[in-house]
């Protein structure tokens, strides 16, 4: 999976990147957010999009992911302000396990559309 800067703009739709993490860059990191992390996980399953035959595994560990069914897509979440923001669907395990943070933006999206 490439590196992808967060809050980028994509060639597909003008969808905004996040959390496309490589080991190679820093990122924004603190205590992991269990509440944003399982409403993650309940997107990647209804806001799935560009799935593929393959998988990809988690960069920083060797955690894996068959039986959840992440690693293959991209989860897309719209804002209130009309921003469509896309992220591979391992960034639920990233907010879990890793702690990252991704921008407030895509949380209170996230969070709205998991309700």
């Amino acid at each position: 999976m490439p590196f992808l800067p967060d809050l980028t703009s994509r060639m597909h739709g003008g969808a905004v990147t996040v959390g496309w993490l490589g080991t190679e860059q820093p990122y924004p990191q603190g205590p992991p957010d269990q509440e944003l992390a399982q409403a993650l996980l309940r997107l990647a399953s209804t806001h799935r999009v560009r799935q593929t035959r393959g998988s990809h595994q988690c960069p920083f560990c060797t955690a894996s992911f068959n039986d959840l069914g992440l690693g293959s897509a991209e989860i897309q979440v719209k804002a209130s302000d009309g921003t469509v923001y896309a992220a591979p669907d391992l960034i639920a395990h990233y907010v879990a396990e890793h702690g990252y943070q991704p921008p407030a933006g895509f949380v209170a999206a996230v969070l709205a559309a998991a309700e």
